[in-house]
């Protein structure tokens, strides 16, 4: 009788969850870094200077009118039609929470200090060459994690091992004989579905291969073949523990 396992359709379904997962990052992380973060620092260079013009603290920039319900640091980007950065927002109110924090300096002393902090914020691009590289990096590595992902379980779709009367197929391009199974591992069986098997080589060496249960679904299937037909494979049963005891005792 032959039995077989392959690929774990549990497995593969949250393998390609996660792989689409990340190249979606990848995806949001290139549009960040090519599109979306040099649009802001062109925005942000068209209104540079009525910002600038309005001599202001970061304070009074966020202040919300009571009648119109808008900031001043909104008016120059909605007379184009534009929403607002929030990093440009974020990065004003961390201004305005470290000026409330000043103490010492009389009040003329600590506006000249905010707008000061502003000038120097608005002089340099609103996103800086980092925040752009940091982005491109991002799409690199969930580019390259989410493409090793769906490739590897490209491969392992195509795998299928299978045990009978003769042996094992499918782990090495040679079948495996049941008498070259050396020993078996099945410490992590229980917990983990992982058992391994050290067998001998064509070259007289040995290898270990590795059964796993949660990527291949079937995998017990064949251990139970390999134990009914190397049952001196199987772990010595533990002696019970009065024994062990008085054995020391001994």
């Amino acid at each position: 009788m032959t039995v077989s396992a392959k690929l774990n359709r549990e497995y593969a379904v949250r393998t390609v969850a996660v792989g689409l997962i990340m190249l979606g990052f990848c995806g949001w992380s290139l549009y960040d870094g090519w599109l979306a973060y040099p649009e802001d620092n062109r925005r942000f260079e068209a209104v540079r200077a009525e910002l600038l013009a309005l001599d202001a603290t970061p304070a009074a920039l966020l202040q919300v009118d009571a009648v119109t319900r808008e900031r001043p640091v909104d008016a120059p980007y909605k007379a184009r039609g534009w929403a607002t950065p929030k990093k440009l927002a974020k990065e004003l109110a961390e201004l305005r929470e470290r000026a409330a924090k000043m103490t010492g300096p009389d009040p003329a002393q600590a506006a000249a200090a905010q707008r000061r902090w502003l000038r120097e914020l608005l002089e340099k691009p609103l996103r800086s060459r980092n925040d752009i590289q940091v982005q491109n990096v991002m799409a690199l590595v969930t580019g390259i994690w989410s493409g090793a992902l769906l490739l590897s379980l490209a491969a392992k779709a195509r795998r299928r091992f299978t045990a009978d009367d003769t042996g094992l197929a499918g782990f090495r391009p040679q079948p495996i004989r049941y008498e070259e199974i050396v020993a078996l591992d099945l410490g992590k069986w229980a917990g983990k579905g992982i058992a391994k098997l050290r067998v001998r080589t064509p070259q007289g060496g040995e290898a270990i291969l590795v059964l796993d249960d949660w990527h291949f679904r079937g995998m017990g299937d064949l251990l139970k073949a390999i134990e009914e037909r190397r049952p001196d494979l199987a772990p010595a049963a533990a002696p019970p523990a009065d024994s062990a005891a008085g054995g020391a005792a001994a």
